[in-house]
């Protein structure tokens, strides 16, 4: 069948990798029409599958051999991926988010309109569990000393899902809200109750998102996967170009209206990491005597997020001895 299909059409594909993630709008690019098309002119196919931003089990999955790669913050592959024994290397940076997570809360939590009114732990925040909005949640008790939220969990209403923490916002199920975009902005814009209290802009560098290679299949079938990644950047680079269609496809995507992804790319709420991005500023990849001396953010990144983790009880005590095996550069050489 296989045989009289090539003969009859055009057809191109001979492999293809399935990838997992969720509906975080930094994600968009990594299953966009553009890497697809870009993918299949290469004779590889993209199947992507959202599990609704359930990290746990998508990481064990992904350590089942159930996907080929995944993409999560590096907080989450800390925790999630230490249990596997890190059955992936960290091989491609998605996105810097500043402000691209948040926490909302109805106005009648915040009597001073202030955030310490969060410092209340007969509040309950709604959050994914295992996801970064836990993350998220414990820098912000940490940093901002919240005090009355160390005694006890029992504020703490962990959901399934990015799209029951939506559903409980729109129901005023709960005072507090920690989501992603686009959620965030389908909240505040269909229910004024709601309002905008602080974000991961407020902690540079903690939630960035990667992609994560399974080892066997980085082992096995790199050419896939290198043919993979040149249509992801490809990608990127299009839709920088081309911004009008970035934005109709991302509003497509993402069920949010066209002014509201405007404003999240505008406003830089995510940041996206371009190939020179990741290879300058991520994995230290380039001339070490050239004008711009490659930095190591991913492993800043990834010490920086266990000392958090460590500190929460979400990591334990040995912490992150040795960083650089949880990453790959070939891929970017």
């Amino acid at each position: 069948a296989e045989a009289f299909e090539r003969e009859i059409s055009e057809a191109k594909v001979d492999s293809t990798l399935r990838i997992a993630g969720d509906g975080y709008l930094g994600y968009f690019f990594a299953s966009s029409l553009q890497t697809r098309k870009q993918a299949a002119n290469q004779a590889l196919g993209v199947e992507w599958i959202d599990d609704g931003g359930a990290i746990g089990e998508r990481v064990d999955k992904f350590a089942r051999g159930e996907y080929d790669l995944i993409v999560l913050p590096a907080a989450e592959y800390l925790v999630h991926g230490k249990r596997h024994g890190f059955p992936g290397v960290i091989t491609v940076g998605i996105a810097r988010s500043n402000g691209g997570d948040g926490i909302v809360a109805t106005k009648s939590a915040l009597p001073e309109n202030d955030v310490a009114d969060l410092n209340n732990a007969d509040l309950k925040w709604v959050y994914t569990g295992e996801s970064p909005s836990e993350f998220l949640i414990d820098i912000t008790v940490k940093d901002l000393d919240f005090f009355n939220l160390r005694t006890h969990d029992d504020w703490r209403v962990p959901a399934a899902s990015s799209e029951e923490v939506f559903q409980r916002a729109m129901d005023g199920r709960g005072d507090v809200f920690v989501m992603w975009e686009p959620d965030i902005s389908r909240a505040l814009a269909k229910n004024p109750n709601l309002s905008y209290v602080w974000g991961s802009d407020k902690f540079s560098g903690y939630i960035v998102d990667y992609f994560v290679v399974n080892k066997r299949v980085l082992a096995q079938r790199e050419g896939d996967v290198l043919a993979y990644f040149k249509a992801y950047f490809r990608a990127l680079e299009h839709y920088r170009r081309n911004a009008e269609e970035r934005t109709t496809e991302m509003a497509r995507w993402a069920g949010i209206e066209r002014s509201a992804v405007e404003a999240i790319v505008n406003e830089r709420k995510i940041d996206w990491l371009d190939l020179p991005d990741n290879c300058l500023g991520q994995f230290g990849v380039g001339d070490r005597n050239g004008p711009i001396a490659p930095q190591e953010g991913v492993i800043d990144t990834l010490l920086s997020c266990a000392d958090v983790l460590v500190d929460t009880g979400r990591l334990d005590g040995g912490g992150l001895r040795d960083p650089y095996r949880l990453i790959n550069t070939r891929i970017l050489e």
